[in-house]
């Protein structure tokens, strides 16, 4: 059935105009298939990095040792390497973010300078950590879109800051030395002060934090923007590891809870 259906289909493409590349193809049905430096497994409906993949980050992770000295060619090659994963690797695209500024700290020209060579300082090692654990490439990730998730809204200002999550509420204001902070720091911090409140409820699911900036002055569209996409692709995944968010916070943070929050029969004692 399966083979008379993909002669069906290769006829119909055919009848259609398109010219398909067997040499690329895989016609054979199969429950397993690699595709694009990714093994896609239809019976655990798991994504994972195929092996030749694997072998290749393996390959390049191998020249970044402290003291060692690369080319930036060699660098940007691993940032190409992590893009392509970023979807399968657990917490992919926040673990990038780490070597990227590393790269972008040797101001460096990505046309002029590829073959120039610099040397692995231990803030590059750091950054690579995550990569170098083998257990993150054959963990995979479930195929097929987040079926629920849950959603907390936060609110930023210079003065304070406040979040919402069905119903439950919370908020807090700001010691005198962060109201001179960035409105874009604020606005990350508050979400994570909001998601680690709201952890008993959230643990265990897909979030999606939803920001809101309120500044005196009128802020750049593009920058705000910018910081709610960010947001939402990194901090969605809860089980992300919260302290490489945000660095550790004040101590002198004064929190001012709602009523309501605490008021609620399922609230955290």
């Amino acid at each position: 059935m399966a083979v008379r259906n993909t002669q069906s289909l290769l006829s119909h493409l055919s009848e259609l105009g398109f010219s398909v590349n067997r040499e690329k193809s895989i016609l054979t049905p199969t429950h397993c298939i690699e595709y694009l430096g990714l093994k896609l497994d239809a019976v655990s409906y798991r994504a994972y990095l195929s092996q030749s993949r694997v072998e290749k980050f393996v390959q390049q992770l191998a020249l970044f040792h402290r003291g060692n000295t690369v080319t930036l060619r060699a660098c940007l090659r691993i940032s190409g390497l992590m893009a392509s994963a970023i979807s399968v690797v657990p917490q992919g695209l926040l673990k990038m973010r780490d070597f990227q500024r590393w790269v972008l700290s040797l101001r460096l020209d990505s046309r002029r300078h590829l073959n120039r060579k610099v040397k692995v300082t231990p803030d590059c090692v750091i950054a690579l950590r995550h990569w170098k654990t083998p257990l993150n490439f054959k963990a995979g990730r479930p195929m097929g879109a987040v079926s629920m998730r849950r959603t907390v809204t936060t609110d930023t200002s210079l003065r304070g800051w406040g979040a919402v999550y069905e119903g439950r509420t919370v908020n807090g204001v700001w010691p005198l030395d962060l109201q001179q902070a960035h409105i874009n720091y604020l606005a990350l911090l508050a979400i994570f002060l909001a998601l680690k409140l709201f952890l008993p409820f959230l643990r265990g699911h897909h979030v999606l934090a939803d920001p809101c900036i309120s500044v005196r002055a009128n802020a750049v569209p593009t920058e705000v923007n910018h910081h709610h996409i960010w947001v939402v692709a990194d901090v969605s995944p809860f089980r992300a590891e919260k302290r490489h968010l945000l660095p550790p916070l004040p101590a002198q943070v004064i929190w001012q809870f709602s009523p309501r929050f605490w008021s609620s029969p399922n609230a955290p004692k």
